[in-house]
């Protein structure tokens, strides 16, 4: 871990280990999740999976031949690709972007109840909450990367409050990228402090969604130098949580209206927290 982050420590969730990729953390007074966004072609409402278009794919032969399960993969042929381990289920690593029509986005909850999806939320957003096999007119949430358009309008909040907070000075944060989670140019050092688990940005805070572009990922972790407030995302998550004093989430729960004049933002799907093992909490009272 680098010598900056060792003040985590302190902060663990219990007797969780701190992962590699996004640290659970917990302290903060409030918290709550931005639910990676995905996208849909209406034009296309009877679409098939993506599973099923990769058996159809494979039978083809245009695709290796599926595997499921663990006893009838031989390591070998993975490499020769000769075999595919499990289907497409049409999600992707990285920092995903707004596609442009016909796609529009659809929300968490317009896809759960069309579903009859009941999340778990014992666990972090991911596959436990929606599912894992999609039809091919959706492309699902980002994995371990809050999307750009989210990114964009996390950022012009966070700044906007640091600059309540503390007009006087300069918003400089350290943001956390795990070689773990889905960066493809970890050299990058202009801005970052190279180290053996992954990169550290070190930095003004409105530099961050650039720096994030060119290596294609948001962060794993945000934080600014007198760790006020926390943003958490790991490389199996399809949600980011953000952990800090209550106006700060208010403004995040409050982002699909006009906040404080930041109504030209891209609206965050936000979703209230829940105990689960890596994000222990006591809503405030009224919720």
């Amino acid at each position: 871990m680098h010598p900056e982050m060792r003040w985590m420590e302190g902060r663990r969730v219990g007797t969780t280990e701190l992962s590699p990729t996004g640290h659970f953390l917990t302290g903060w007074e409030d918290q709550i999740w931005i639910l990676h966004a995905m996208w849909e072609d209406p034009q296309i409402p009877d679409a098939i999976t993506y599973a099923e278009a990769d058996q159809i794919l494979s039978d083809f032969g245009e695709r290796p031949r599926i595997v499921t399960e663990p006893e009838e993969l031989v390591a070998a042929d993975l490499f020769s690709d000769e075999v595919q381990f499990g289907f497409d289920t049409g999600g992707g690593w990285g920092l995903t972007v707004p596609p442009g029509e016909p796609l529009i986005r659809l929300t968490w909850r317009d896809y759960m109840d069309r579903n009859k999806i009941v999340p778990d939320t014992s666990f972090i957003p991911g596959s436990r909450w929606l599912g894992w096999d999609f039809r091919t007119n959706i492309e699902p949430p980002g994995e371990g990367s809050l999307d750009l358009a989210q990114l964009i309008a996390l950022e012009r909040i966070l700044l906007d409050y640091e600059s309540r907070r503390d007009p006087r000075t300069t918003s400089n944060i350290y943001a956390w990228f795990s070689y773990f989670a889905p960066v493809e140019s970890p050299s990058i050092e202009a801005a970052g402090i190279p180290d053996v688990d992954g990169q550290l940005f070190h930095g003004p805070l409105d530099e961050l969604t650039s720096f994030a572009v060119a290596i294609e990922c948001a962060p794993n972790n945000i934080w600014p130098e007198d760790q006020n407030w926390f943003v958490t995302t790991d490389a199996d998550a399809w949600g980011t949580l953000v952990q800090g004093p209550a106006g700060l989430i208010e403004r995040l729960r409050a982002s699909s209206t006009d906040v404080d004049g930041l109504h030209d933002l891209p609206q965050l799907e936000v979703h209230e927290t829940f105990d689960s093992t890596f994000t222990p909490h006591t809503p405030p009272a009224g919720q």
